[in-house]
């Protein structure tokens, strides 16, 4: 009697609302229950522990300080106040700026911990794309024939490389002369998955000796990586079948069949995606709502240091104004002024409890 069932969230709600965790301390709690490599669960332990509060307070509490000091110039201008210049207030503002744009870029940086890498295995038909896929995986996912063009459409899986998250896909083979109009439309796909992705594993059949068609593919490949900056790592498949003279240029030996060279195939994808995105460090703001919220403090410090230049004669009232939403708007990030429709938004992700 009395008793009522648990809902989304309730007991990190509850934390919440008890002030025992802040919203983003909150939030850590779904994305680590729900983190799929170590570095994404590091990521969510830091700003479990405080990681994040200790960064946006870093910023809101000079800017406290300096909206202390000009409201009460405000509301007692013949006091004794210390003067505070235009030039003071500017500099004040302008050293403010550093560390959000900090949080903002470890937030870009941090996708790869968020949303995982998109890695794409692409190469000619029958190179061995979908044997390589399941041997990443540890699993038959996709059909493997000796038949060419055997996968028509793309195929993504969940995987984990060197502890990022990472989604692998699978292609069709691409070549020139696409027997029909499935296949065709299957290349088309397999090049919009290139595109798309955070790199780019070519496989190549090294059991045989190259071809033109080869080469035109391989130019193919590197040029539409290269136009979206997507890094390409080489893998010769069939390593176990090797046939020297096949090797066009400098890749990875490994085989799907025996397993050789997977763990560096790993590592070097990985590595590969995680430099081309400049991911030297883990994201501190995890959501869509923190980016929102640094983005809108930053635009009103930059409003509040705008009215300085503009206005110099009655800069205090209009700084002030800025200076205050900024120190509002950083604070949604922990919880603080957070509606109801927010508090849903951010609870309703947990499982039941929780």
């Amino acid at each position: 009697a009395g008793a009522s069932p648990a809902q989304p969230g309730e007991f990190t709600r509850r934390a919440y609302t008890n002030g025992r965790l802040d919203l983003a301390q909150a939030e850590a709690v779904a994305a680590l229950i729900g983190a799929r490599g170590a570095r994404s669960r590091r990521a969510a332990l830091e700003r479990l522990e405080g990681g994040v509060c200790r960064a946006v307070n870093a910023v809101r509490a000079p800017l406290l300080e300096l909206l202390a000091h000009l409201s009460a110039r405000l509301d007692h201008p013949d006091s004794d106040l210390d003067p505070l210049s235009c030039g003071e207030a500017d500099a004040s503002l302008a050293a403010l700026r550093l560390p959000l744009e900090r949080l903002l870029a470890a937030y870009d940086r941090g996708r790869h911990e968020r949303e995982g890498l998109r890695v794409c295995l692409v190469g000619r038909p029958n190179a061995g794309k979908s044997s390589l896929l399941n041997a990443l995986l540890g699993r038959d996912r996709a059909i493997v024939s000796e038949t060419a063009g055997t996968t028509r459409d793309t195929l993504e899986e969940p995987a984990v490389l060197e502890g990022l998250a990472a989604t692998l896909i699978d292609t069709a083979g691409l070549r020139e002369d696409a027997r029909d109009e499935a296949e065709s439309e299957g290349v088309a796909r397999a090049e919009r998955a290139l595109l798309a992705c955070d790199a780019v594993v070519f496989v190549v059949d090294s059991s045989r000796p190259g071809d033109e068609a080869d080469a035109r593919t391989r130019e193919r490949v590197l040029g539409l990586a290269a136009r979206e900056r997507r890094p390409v790592v080489v893998a010769f498949n069939k390593c176990d079948l090797l046939a020297h003279e096949a090797r066009l240029f400098g890749g990875l030996e490994v085989s799907a069949k025996t397993g050789a060279g997977l763990a560096e195939l790993s590592r070097a994808v990985a590595l590969a995606a995680v430099a081309s995105g400049g991911d030297e460090g883990e994201s501190l703001l995890l959501g869509a709502r923190d980016r929102s919220a640094a983005d809108a403090a930053l635009a009103e410090i930059d409003a509040a240091r705008a009215a300085l230049a503009e206005h110099p004669g009655s800069w205090e009232d209009r700084a002030a104004f800025h200076v205050r939403e900024a120190h509002a708007r950083l604070g949604l990030i922990l919880g603080e002024g957070a509606t109801d429709e927010v508090l849903r938004a951010v609870f309703e992700r947990f499982c039941i409890g929780k």
